[in-house]
């Protein structure tokens, strides 16, 4: 079987990826070249993992439920946009500014099980955000793309936390929910 390409993330609602599509397109004229992510592929990655087979996407899966047995729904709060840098190009995301206690619990939990089930886990300090978009050139401070993009003050609650796949379906980068945990 071929090896499949695996993070655990968070799914955001319809109107919270409503809200960062309209601050992205208020972005496109703030970059050149680059990539925006599609709209349904906006989510806050907890692991990346990589590809890896059946046997071992069955123990991301038993993590991952163990982990979201530990937790109760809770509300997290968009935040500014950033961008981290990446051989001379921008990574251009927005961020969480409050509600980062509980993911940051959720995280650790997470790392810890996957360490306990013997997956190589990253060790960095953990910045939660959701991708605007990849390979920007872009001349402008983190405050004034928070500017242009209009980014609202917006809540939303987090339910569960999925592993996803990351594949390419008619040539279009896409993450496939492969399985929810809901939260208690």
């Amino acid at each position: 079987m071929k090896g499949v390409r695996i993070f655990i993330g968070i799914e955001l609602e319809d109107e919270t990826r409503q809200i960062l599509q309209t601050s992205a397109k208020n972005l496109e004229t703030c970059v050149e070249k680059g990539r925006f992510a599609r709209a349904e592929n906006y989510h806050l990655t907890l692991h990346f993992l990589g590809e890896m087979d059946e046997k071992a996407l069955e123990r991301v899966k038993t993590c991952t439920a163990n982990t979201a047995k530990c937790f109760e729904c809770f509300e997290l709060e968009l935040g500014k946009i950033g961008a981290f840098t990446k051989k001379n190009r921008k990574i251009i995301w927005a961020g969480i500014s409050n509600g980062t206690y509980h993911l940051d619990r959720v995280y650790k939990t997470l790392e810890e099980q996957l360490i306990e089930a013997g997956f190589p886990i990253e060790r960095s300090p953990y910045t939660p955000h959701i991708t605007f978009g990849r390979q920007f050139i872009v001349d402008m401070s983190d405050d004034a793309l928070s500017q242009a993009a209009g980014l609202p003050a917006h809540k939303f609650y987090v339910r569960n936390i999925t592993v996803f796949e990351s594949t390419r379906v008619n040539d279009l980068l896409t993450y496939v929910p492969l399985q929810r945990y809901e939260l208690k």
